[in-house]
């Protein structure tokens, strides 16, 4: 069975499934101050101990430091519930700015 939701905050847009246990967030435009509150909310909201997190960054045209903490954040939480996070990214200033953070080297990164 899949659950779906659809959000836009700000000039980003987000879609959260849950795909027979595993949680899709898919963000498409610019995960910036605006729309990082709602993302994580909605993260939170959906995840499940001992369960997987796929966040898909692969549309996401910009990431500003409020992205960055959403997904260090969401690592940590993650971990404390035992959850797998796989981060999905597609355009080369996402990966510049998870490299230049050093949380590529945290997180489970799939081009």
């Amino acid at each position: 069975m899949t659950e779906e939701a659809t959000f836009v905050s700000g000039s980003l847009s987000a879609q959260v499934r849950d795909e027979d246990g595993v949680v899709v967030v898919h963000l498409a435009g610019e995960f910036d101050m605006a729309g990082a509150p709602t993302v994580e909310q909605q993260i939170t909201s959906a995840l499940r101990p001992n369960s997987q997190l796929v966040v898909d960054l692969t549309s996401v045209t910009f990431m500003d430091s409020s992205g960055l903490g959403v997904l260090a954040r969401t690592k940590h939480l993650c971990d404390e519930q035992e959850t797998q996070l796989t981060v999905r990214i597609g355009d080369s200033a996402v990966r510049r700015v998870l490299d230049l953070a050093g949380l590529n080297e945290h997180l489970n990164v799939q081009d």
